[in-house]
């Protein structure tokens, strides 16, 4: 019998990269909301942040230690909240 089955994958939110554990696989049938999937890629250097998933090639922390991300999002690399930077020409206009 061949049978259906939906399930969820890790995909980064910057580059598109698949998250693949080290056996190969990029899904379980067990695993109807991906949260062991997610679990493994977390393990493995991936970053879970503000409903966002990226592989360790597209995140880094920057010198004030906040997560610079490769889609252009910035957060606090302690409270992981997203850094809202300041145009210091409009500031210096107020």
């Amino acid at each position: 019998m061949k049978k259906k089955v939906e399930t969820i994958i890790i995909v980064c939110d910057s580059c598109g990269e698949h998250f693949v554990n080290g056996d190969g696989f990029t899904c379980y049938t067990d695993d109807p909301d991906g949260g062991i999937m997610l679990s493994e890629a977390t393990s493995s250097g991936w970053l879970d942040i503000d409903g966002r998933q990226y592989c360790p090639d597209c995140w880094h922390y920057d010198d004030d230690d906040n997560i610079v991300c490769g889609d252009g999002r910035k957060y606090n690399g302690n409270t992981h909240e997203p850094v809202i930077e300041s145009n210091k020409q409009n500031d210096n206009e107020l």
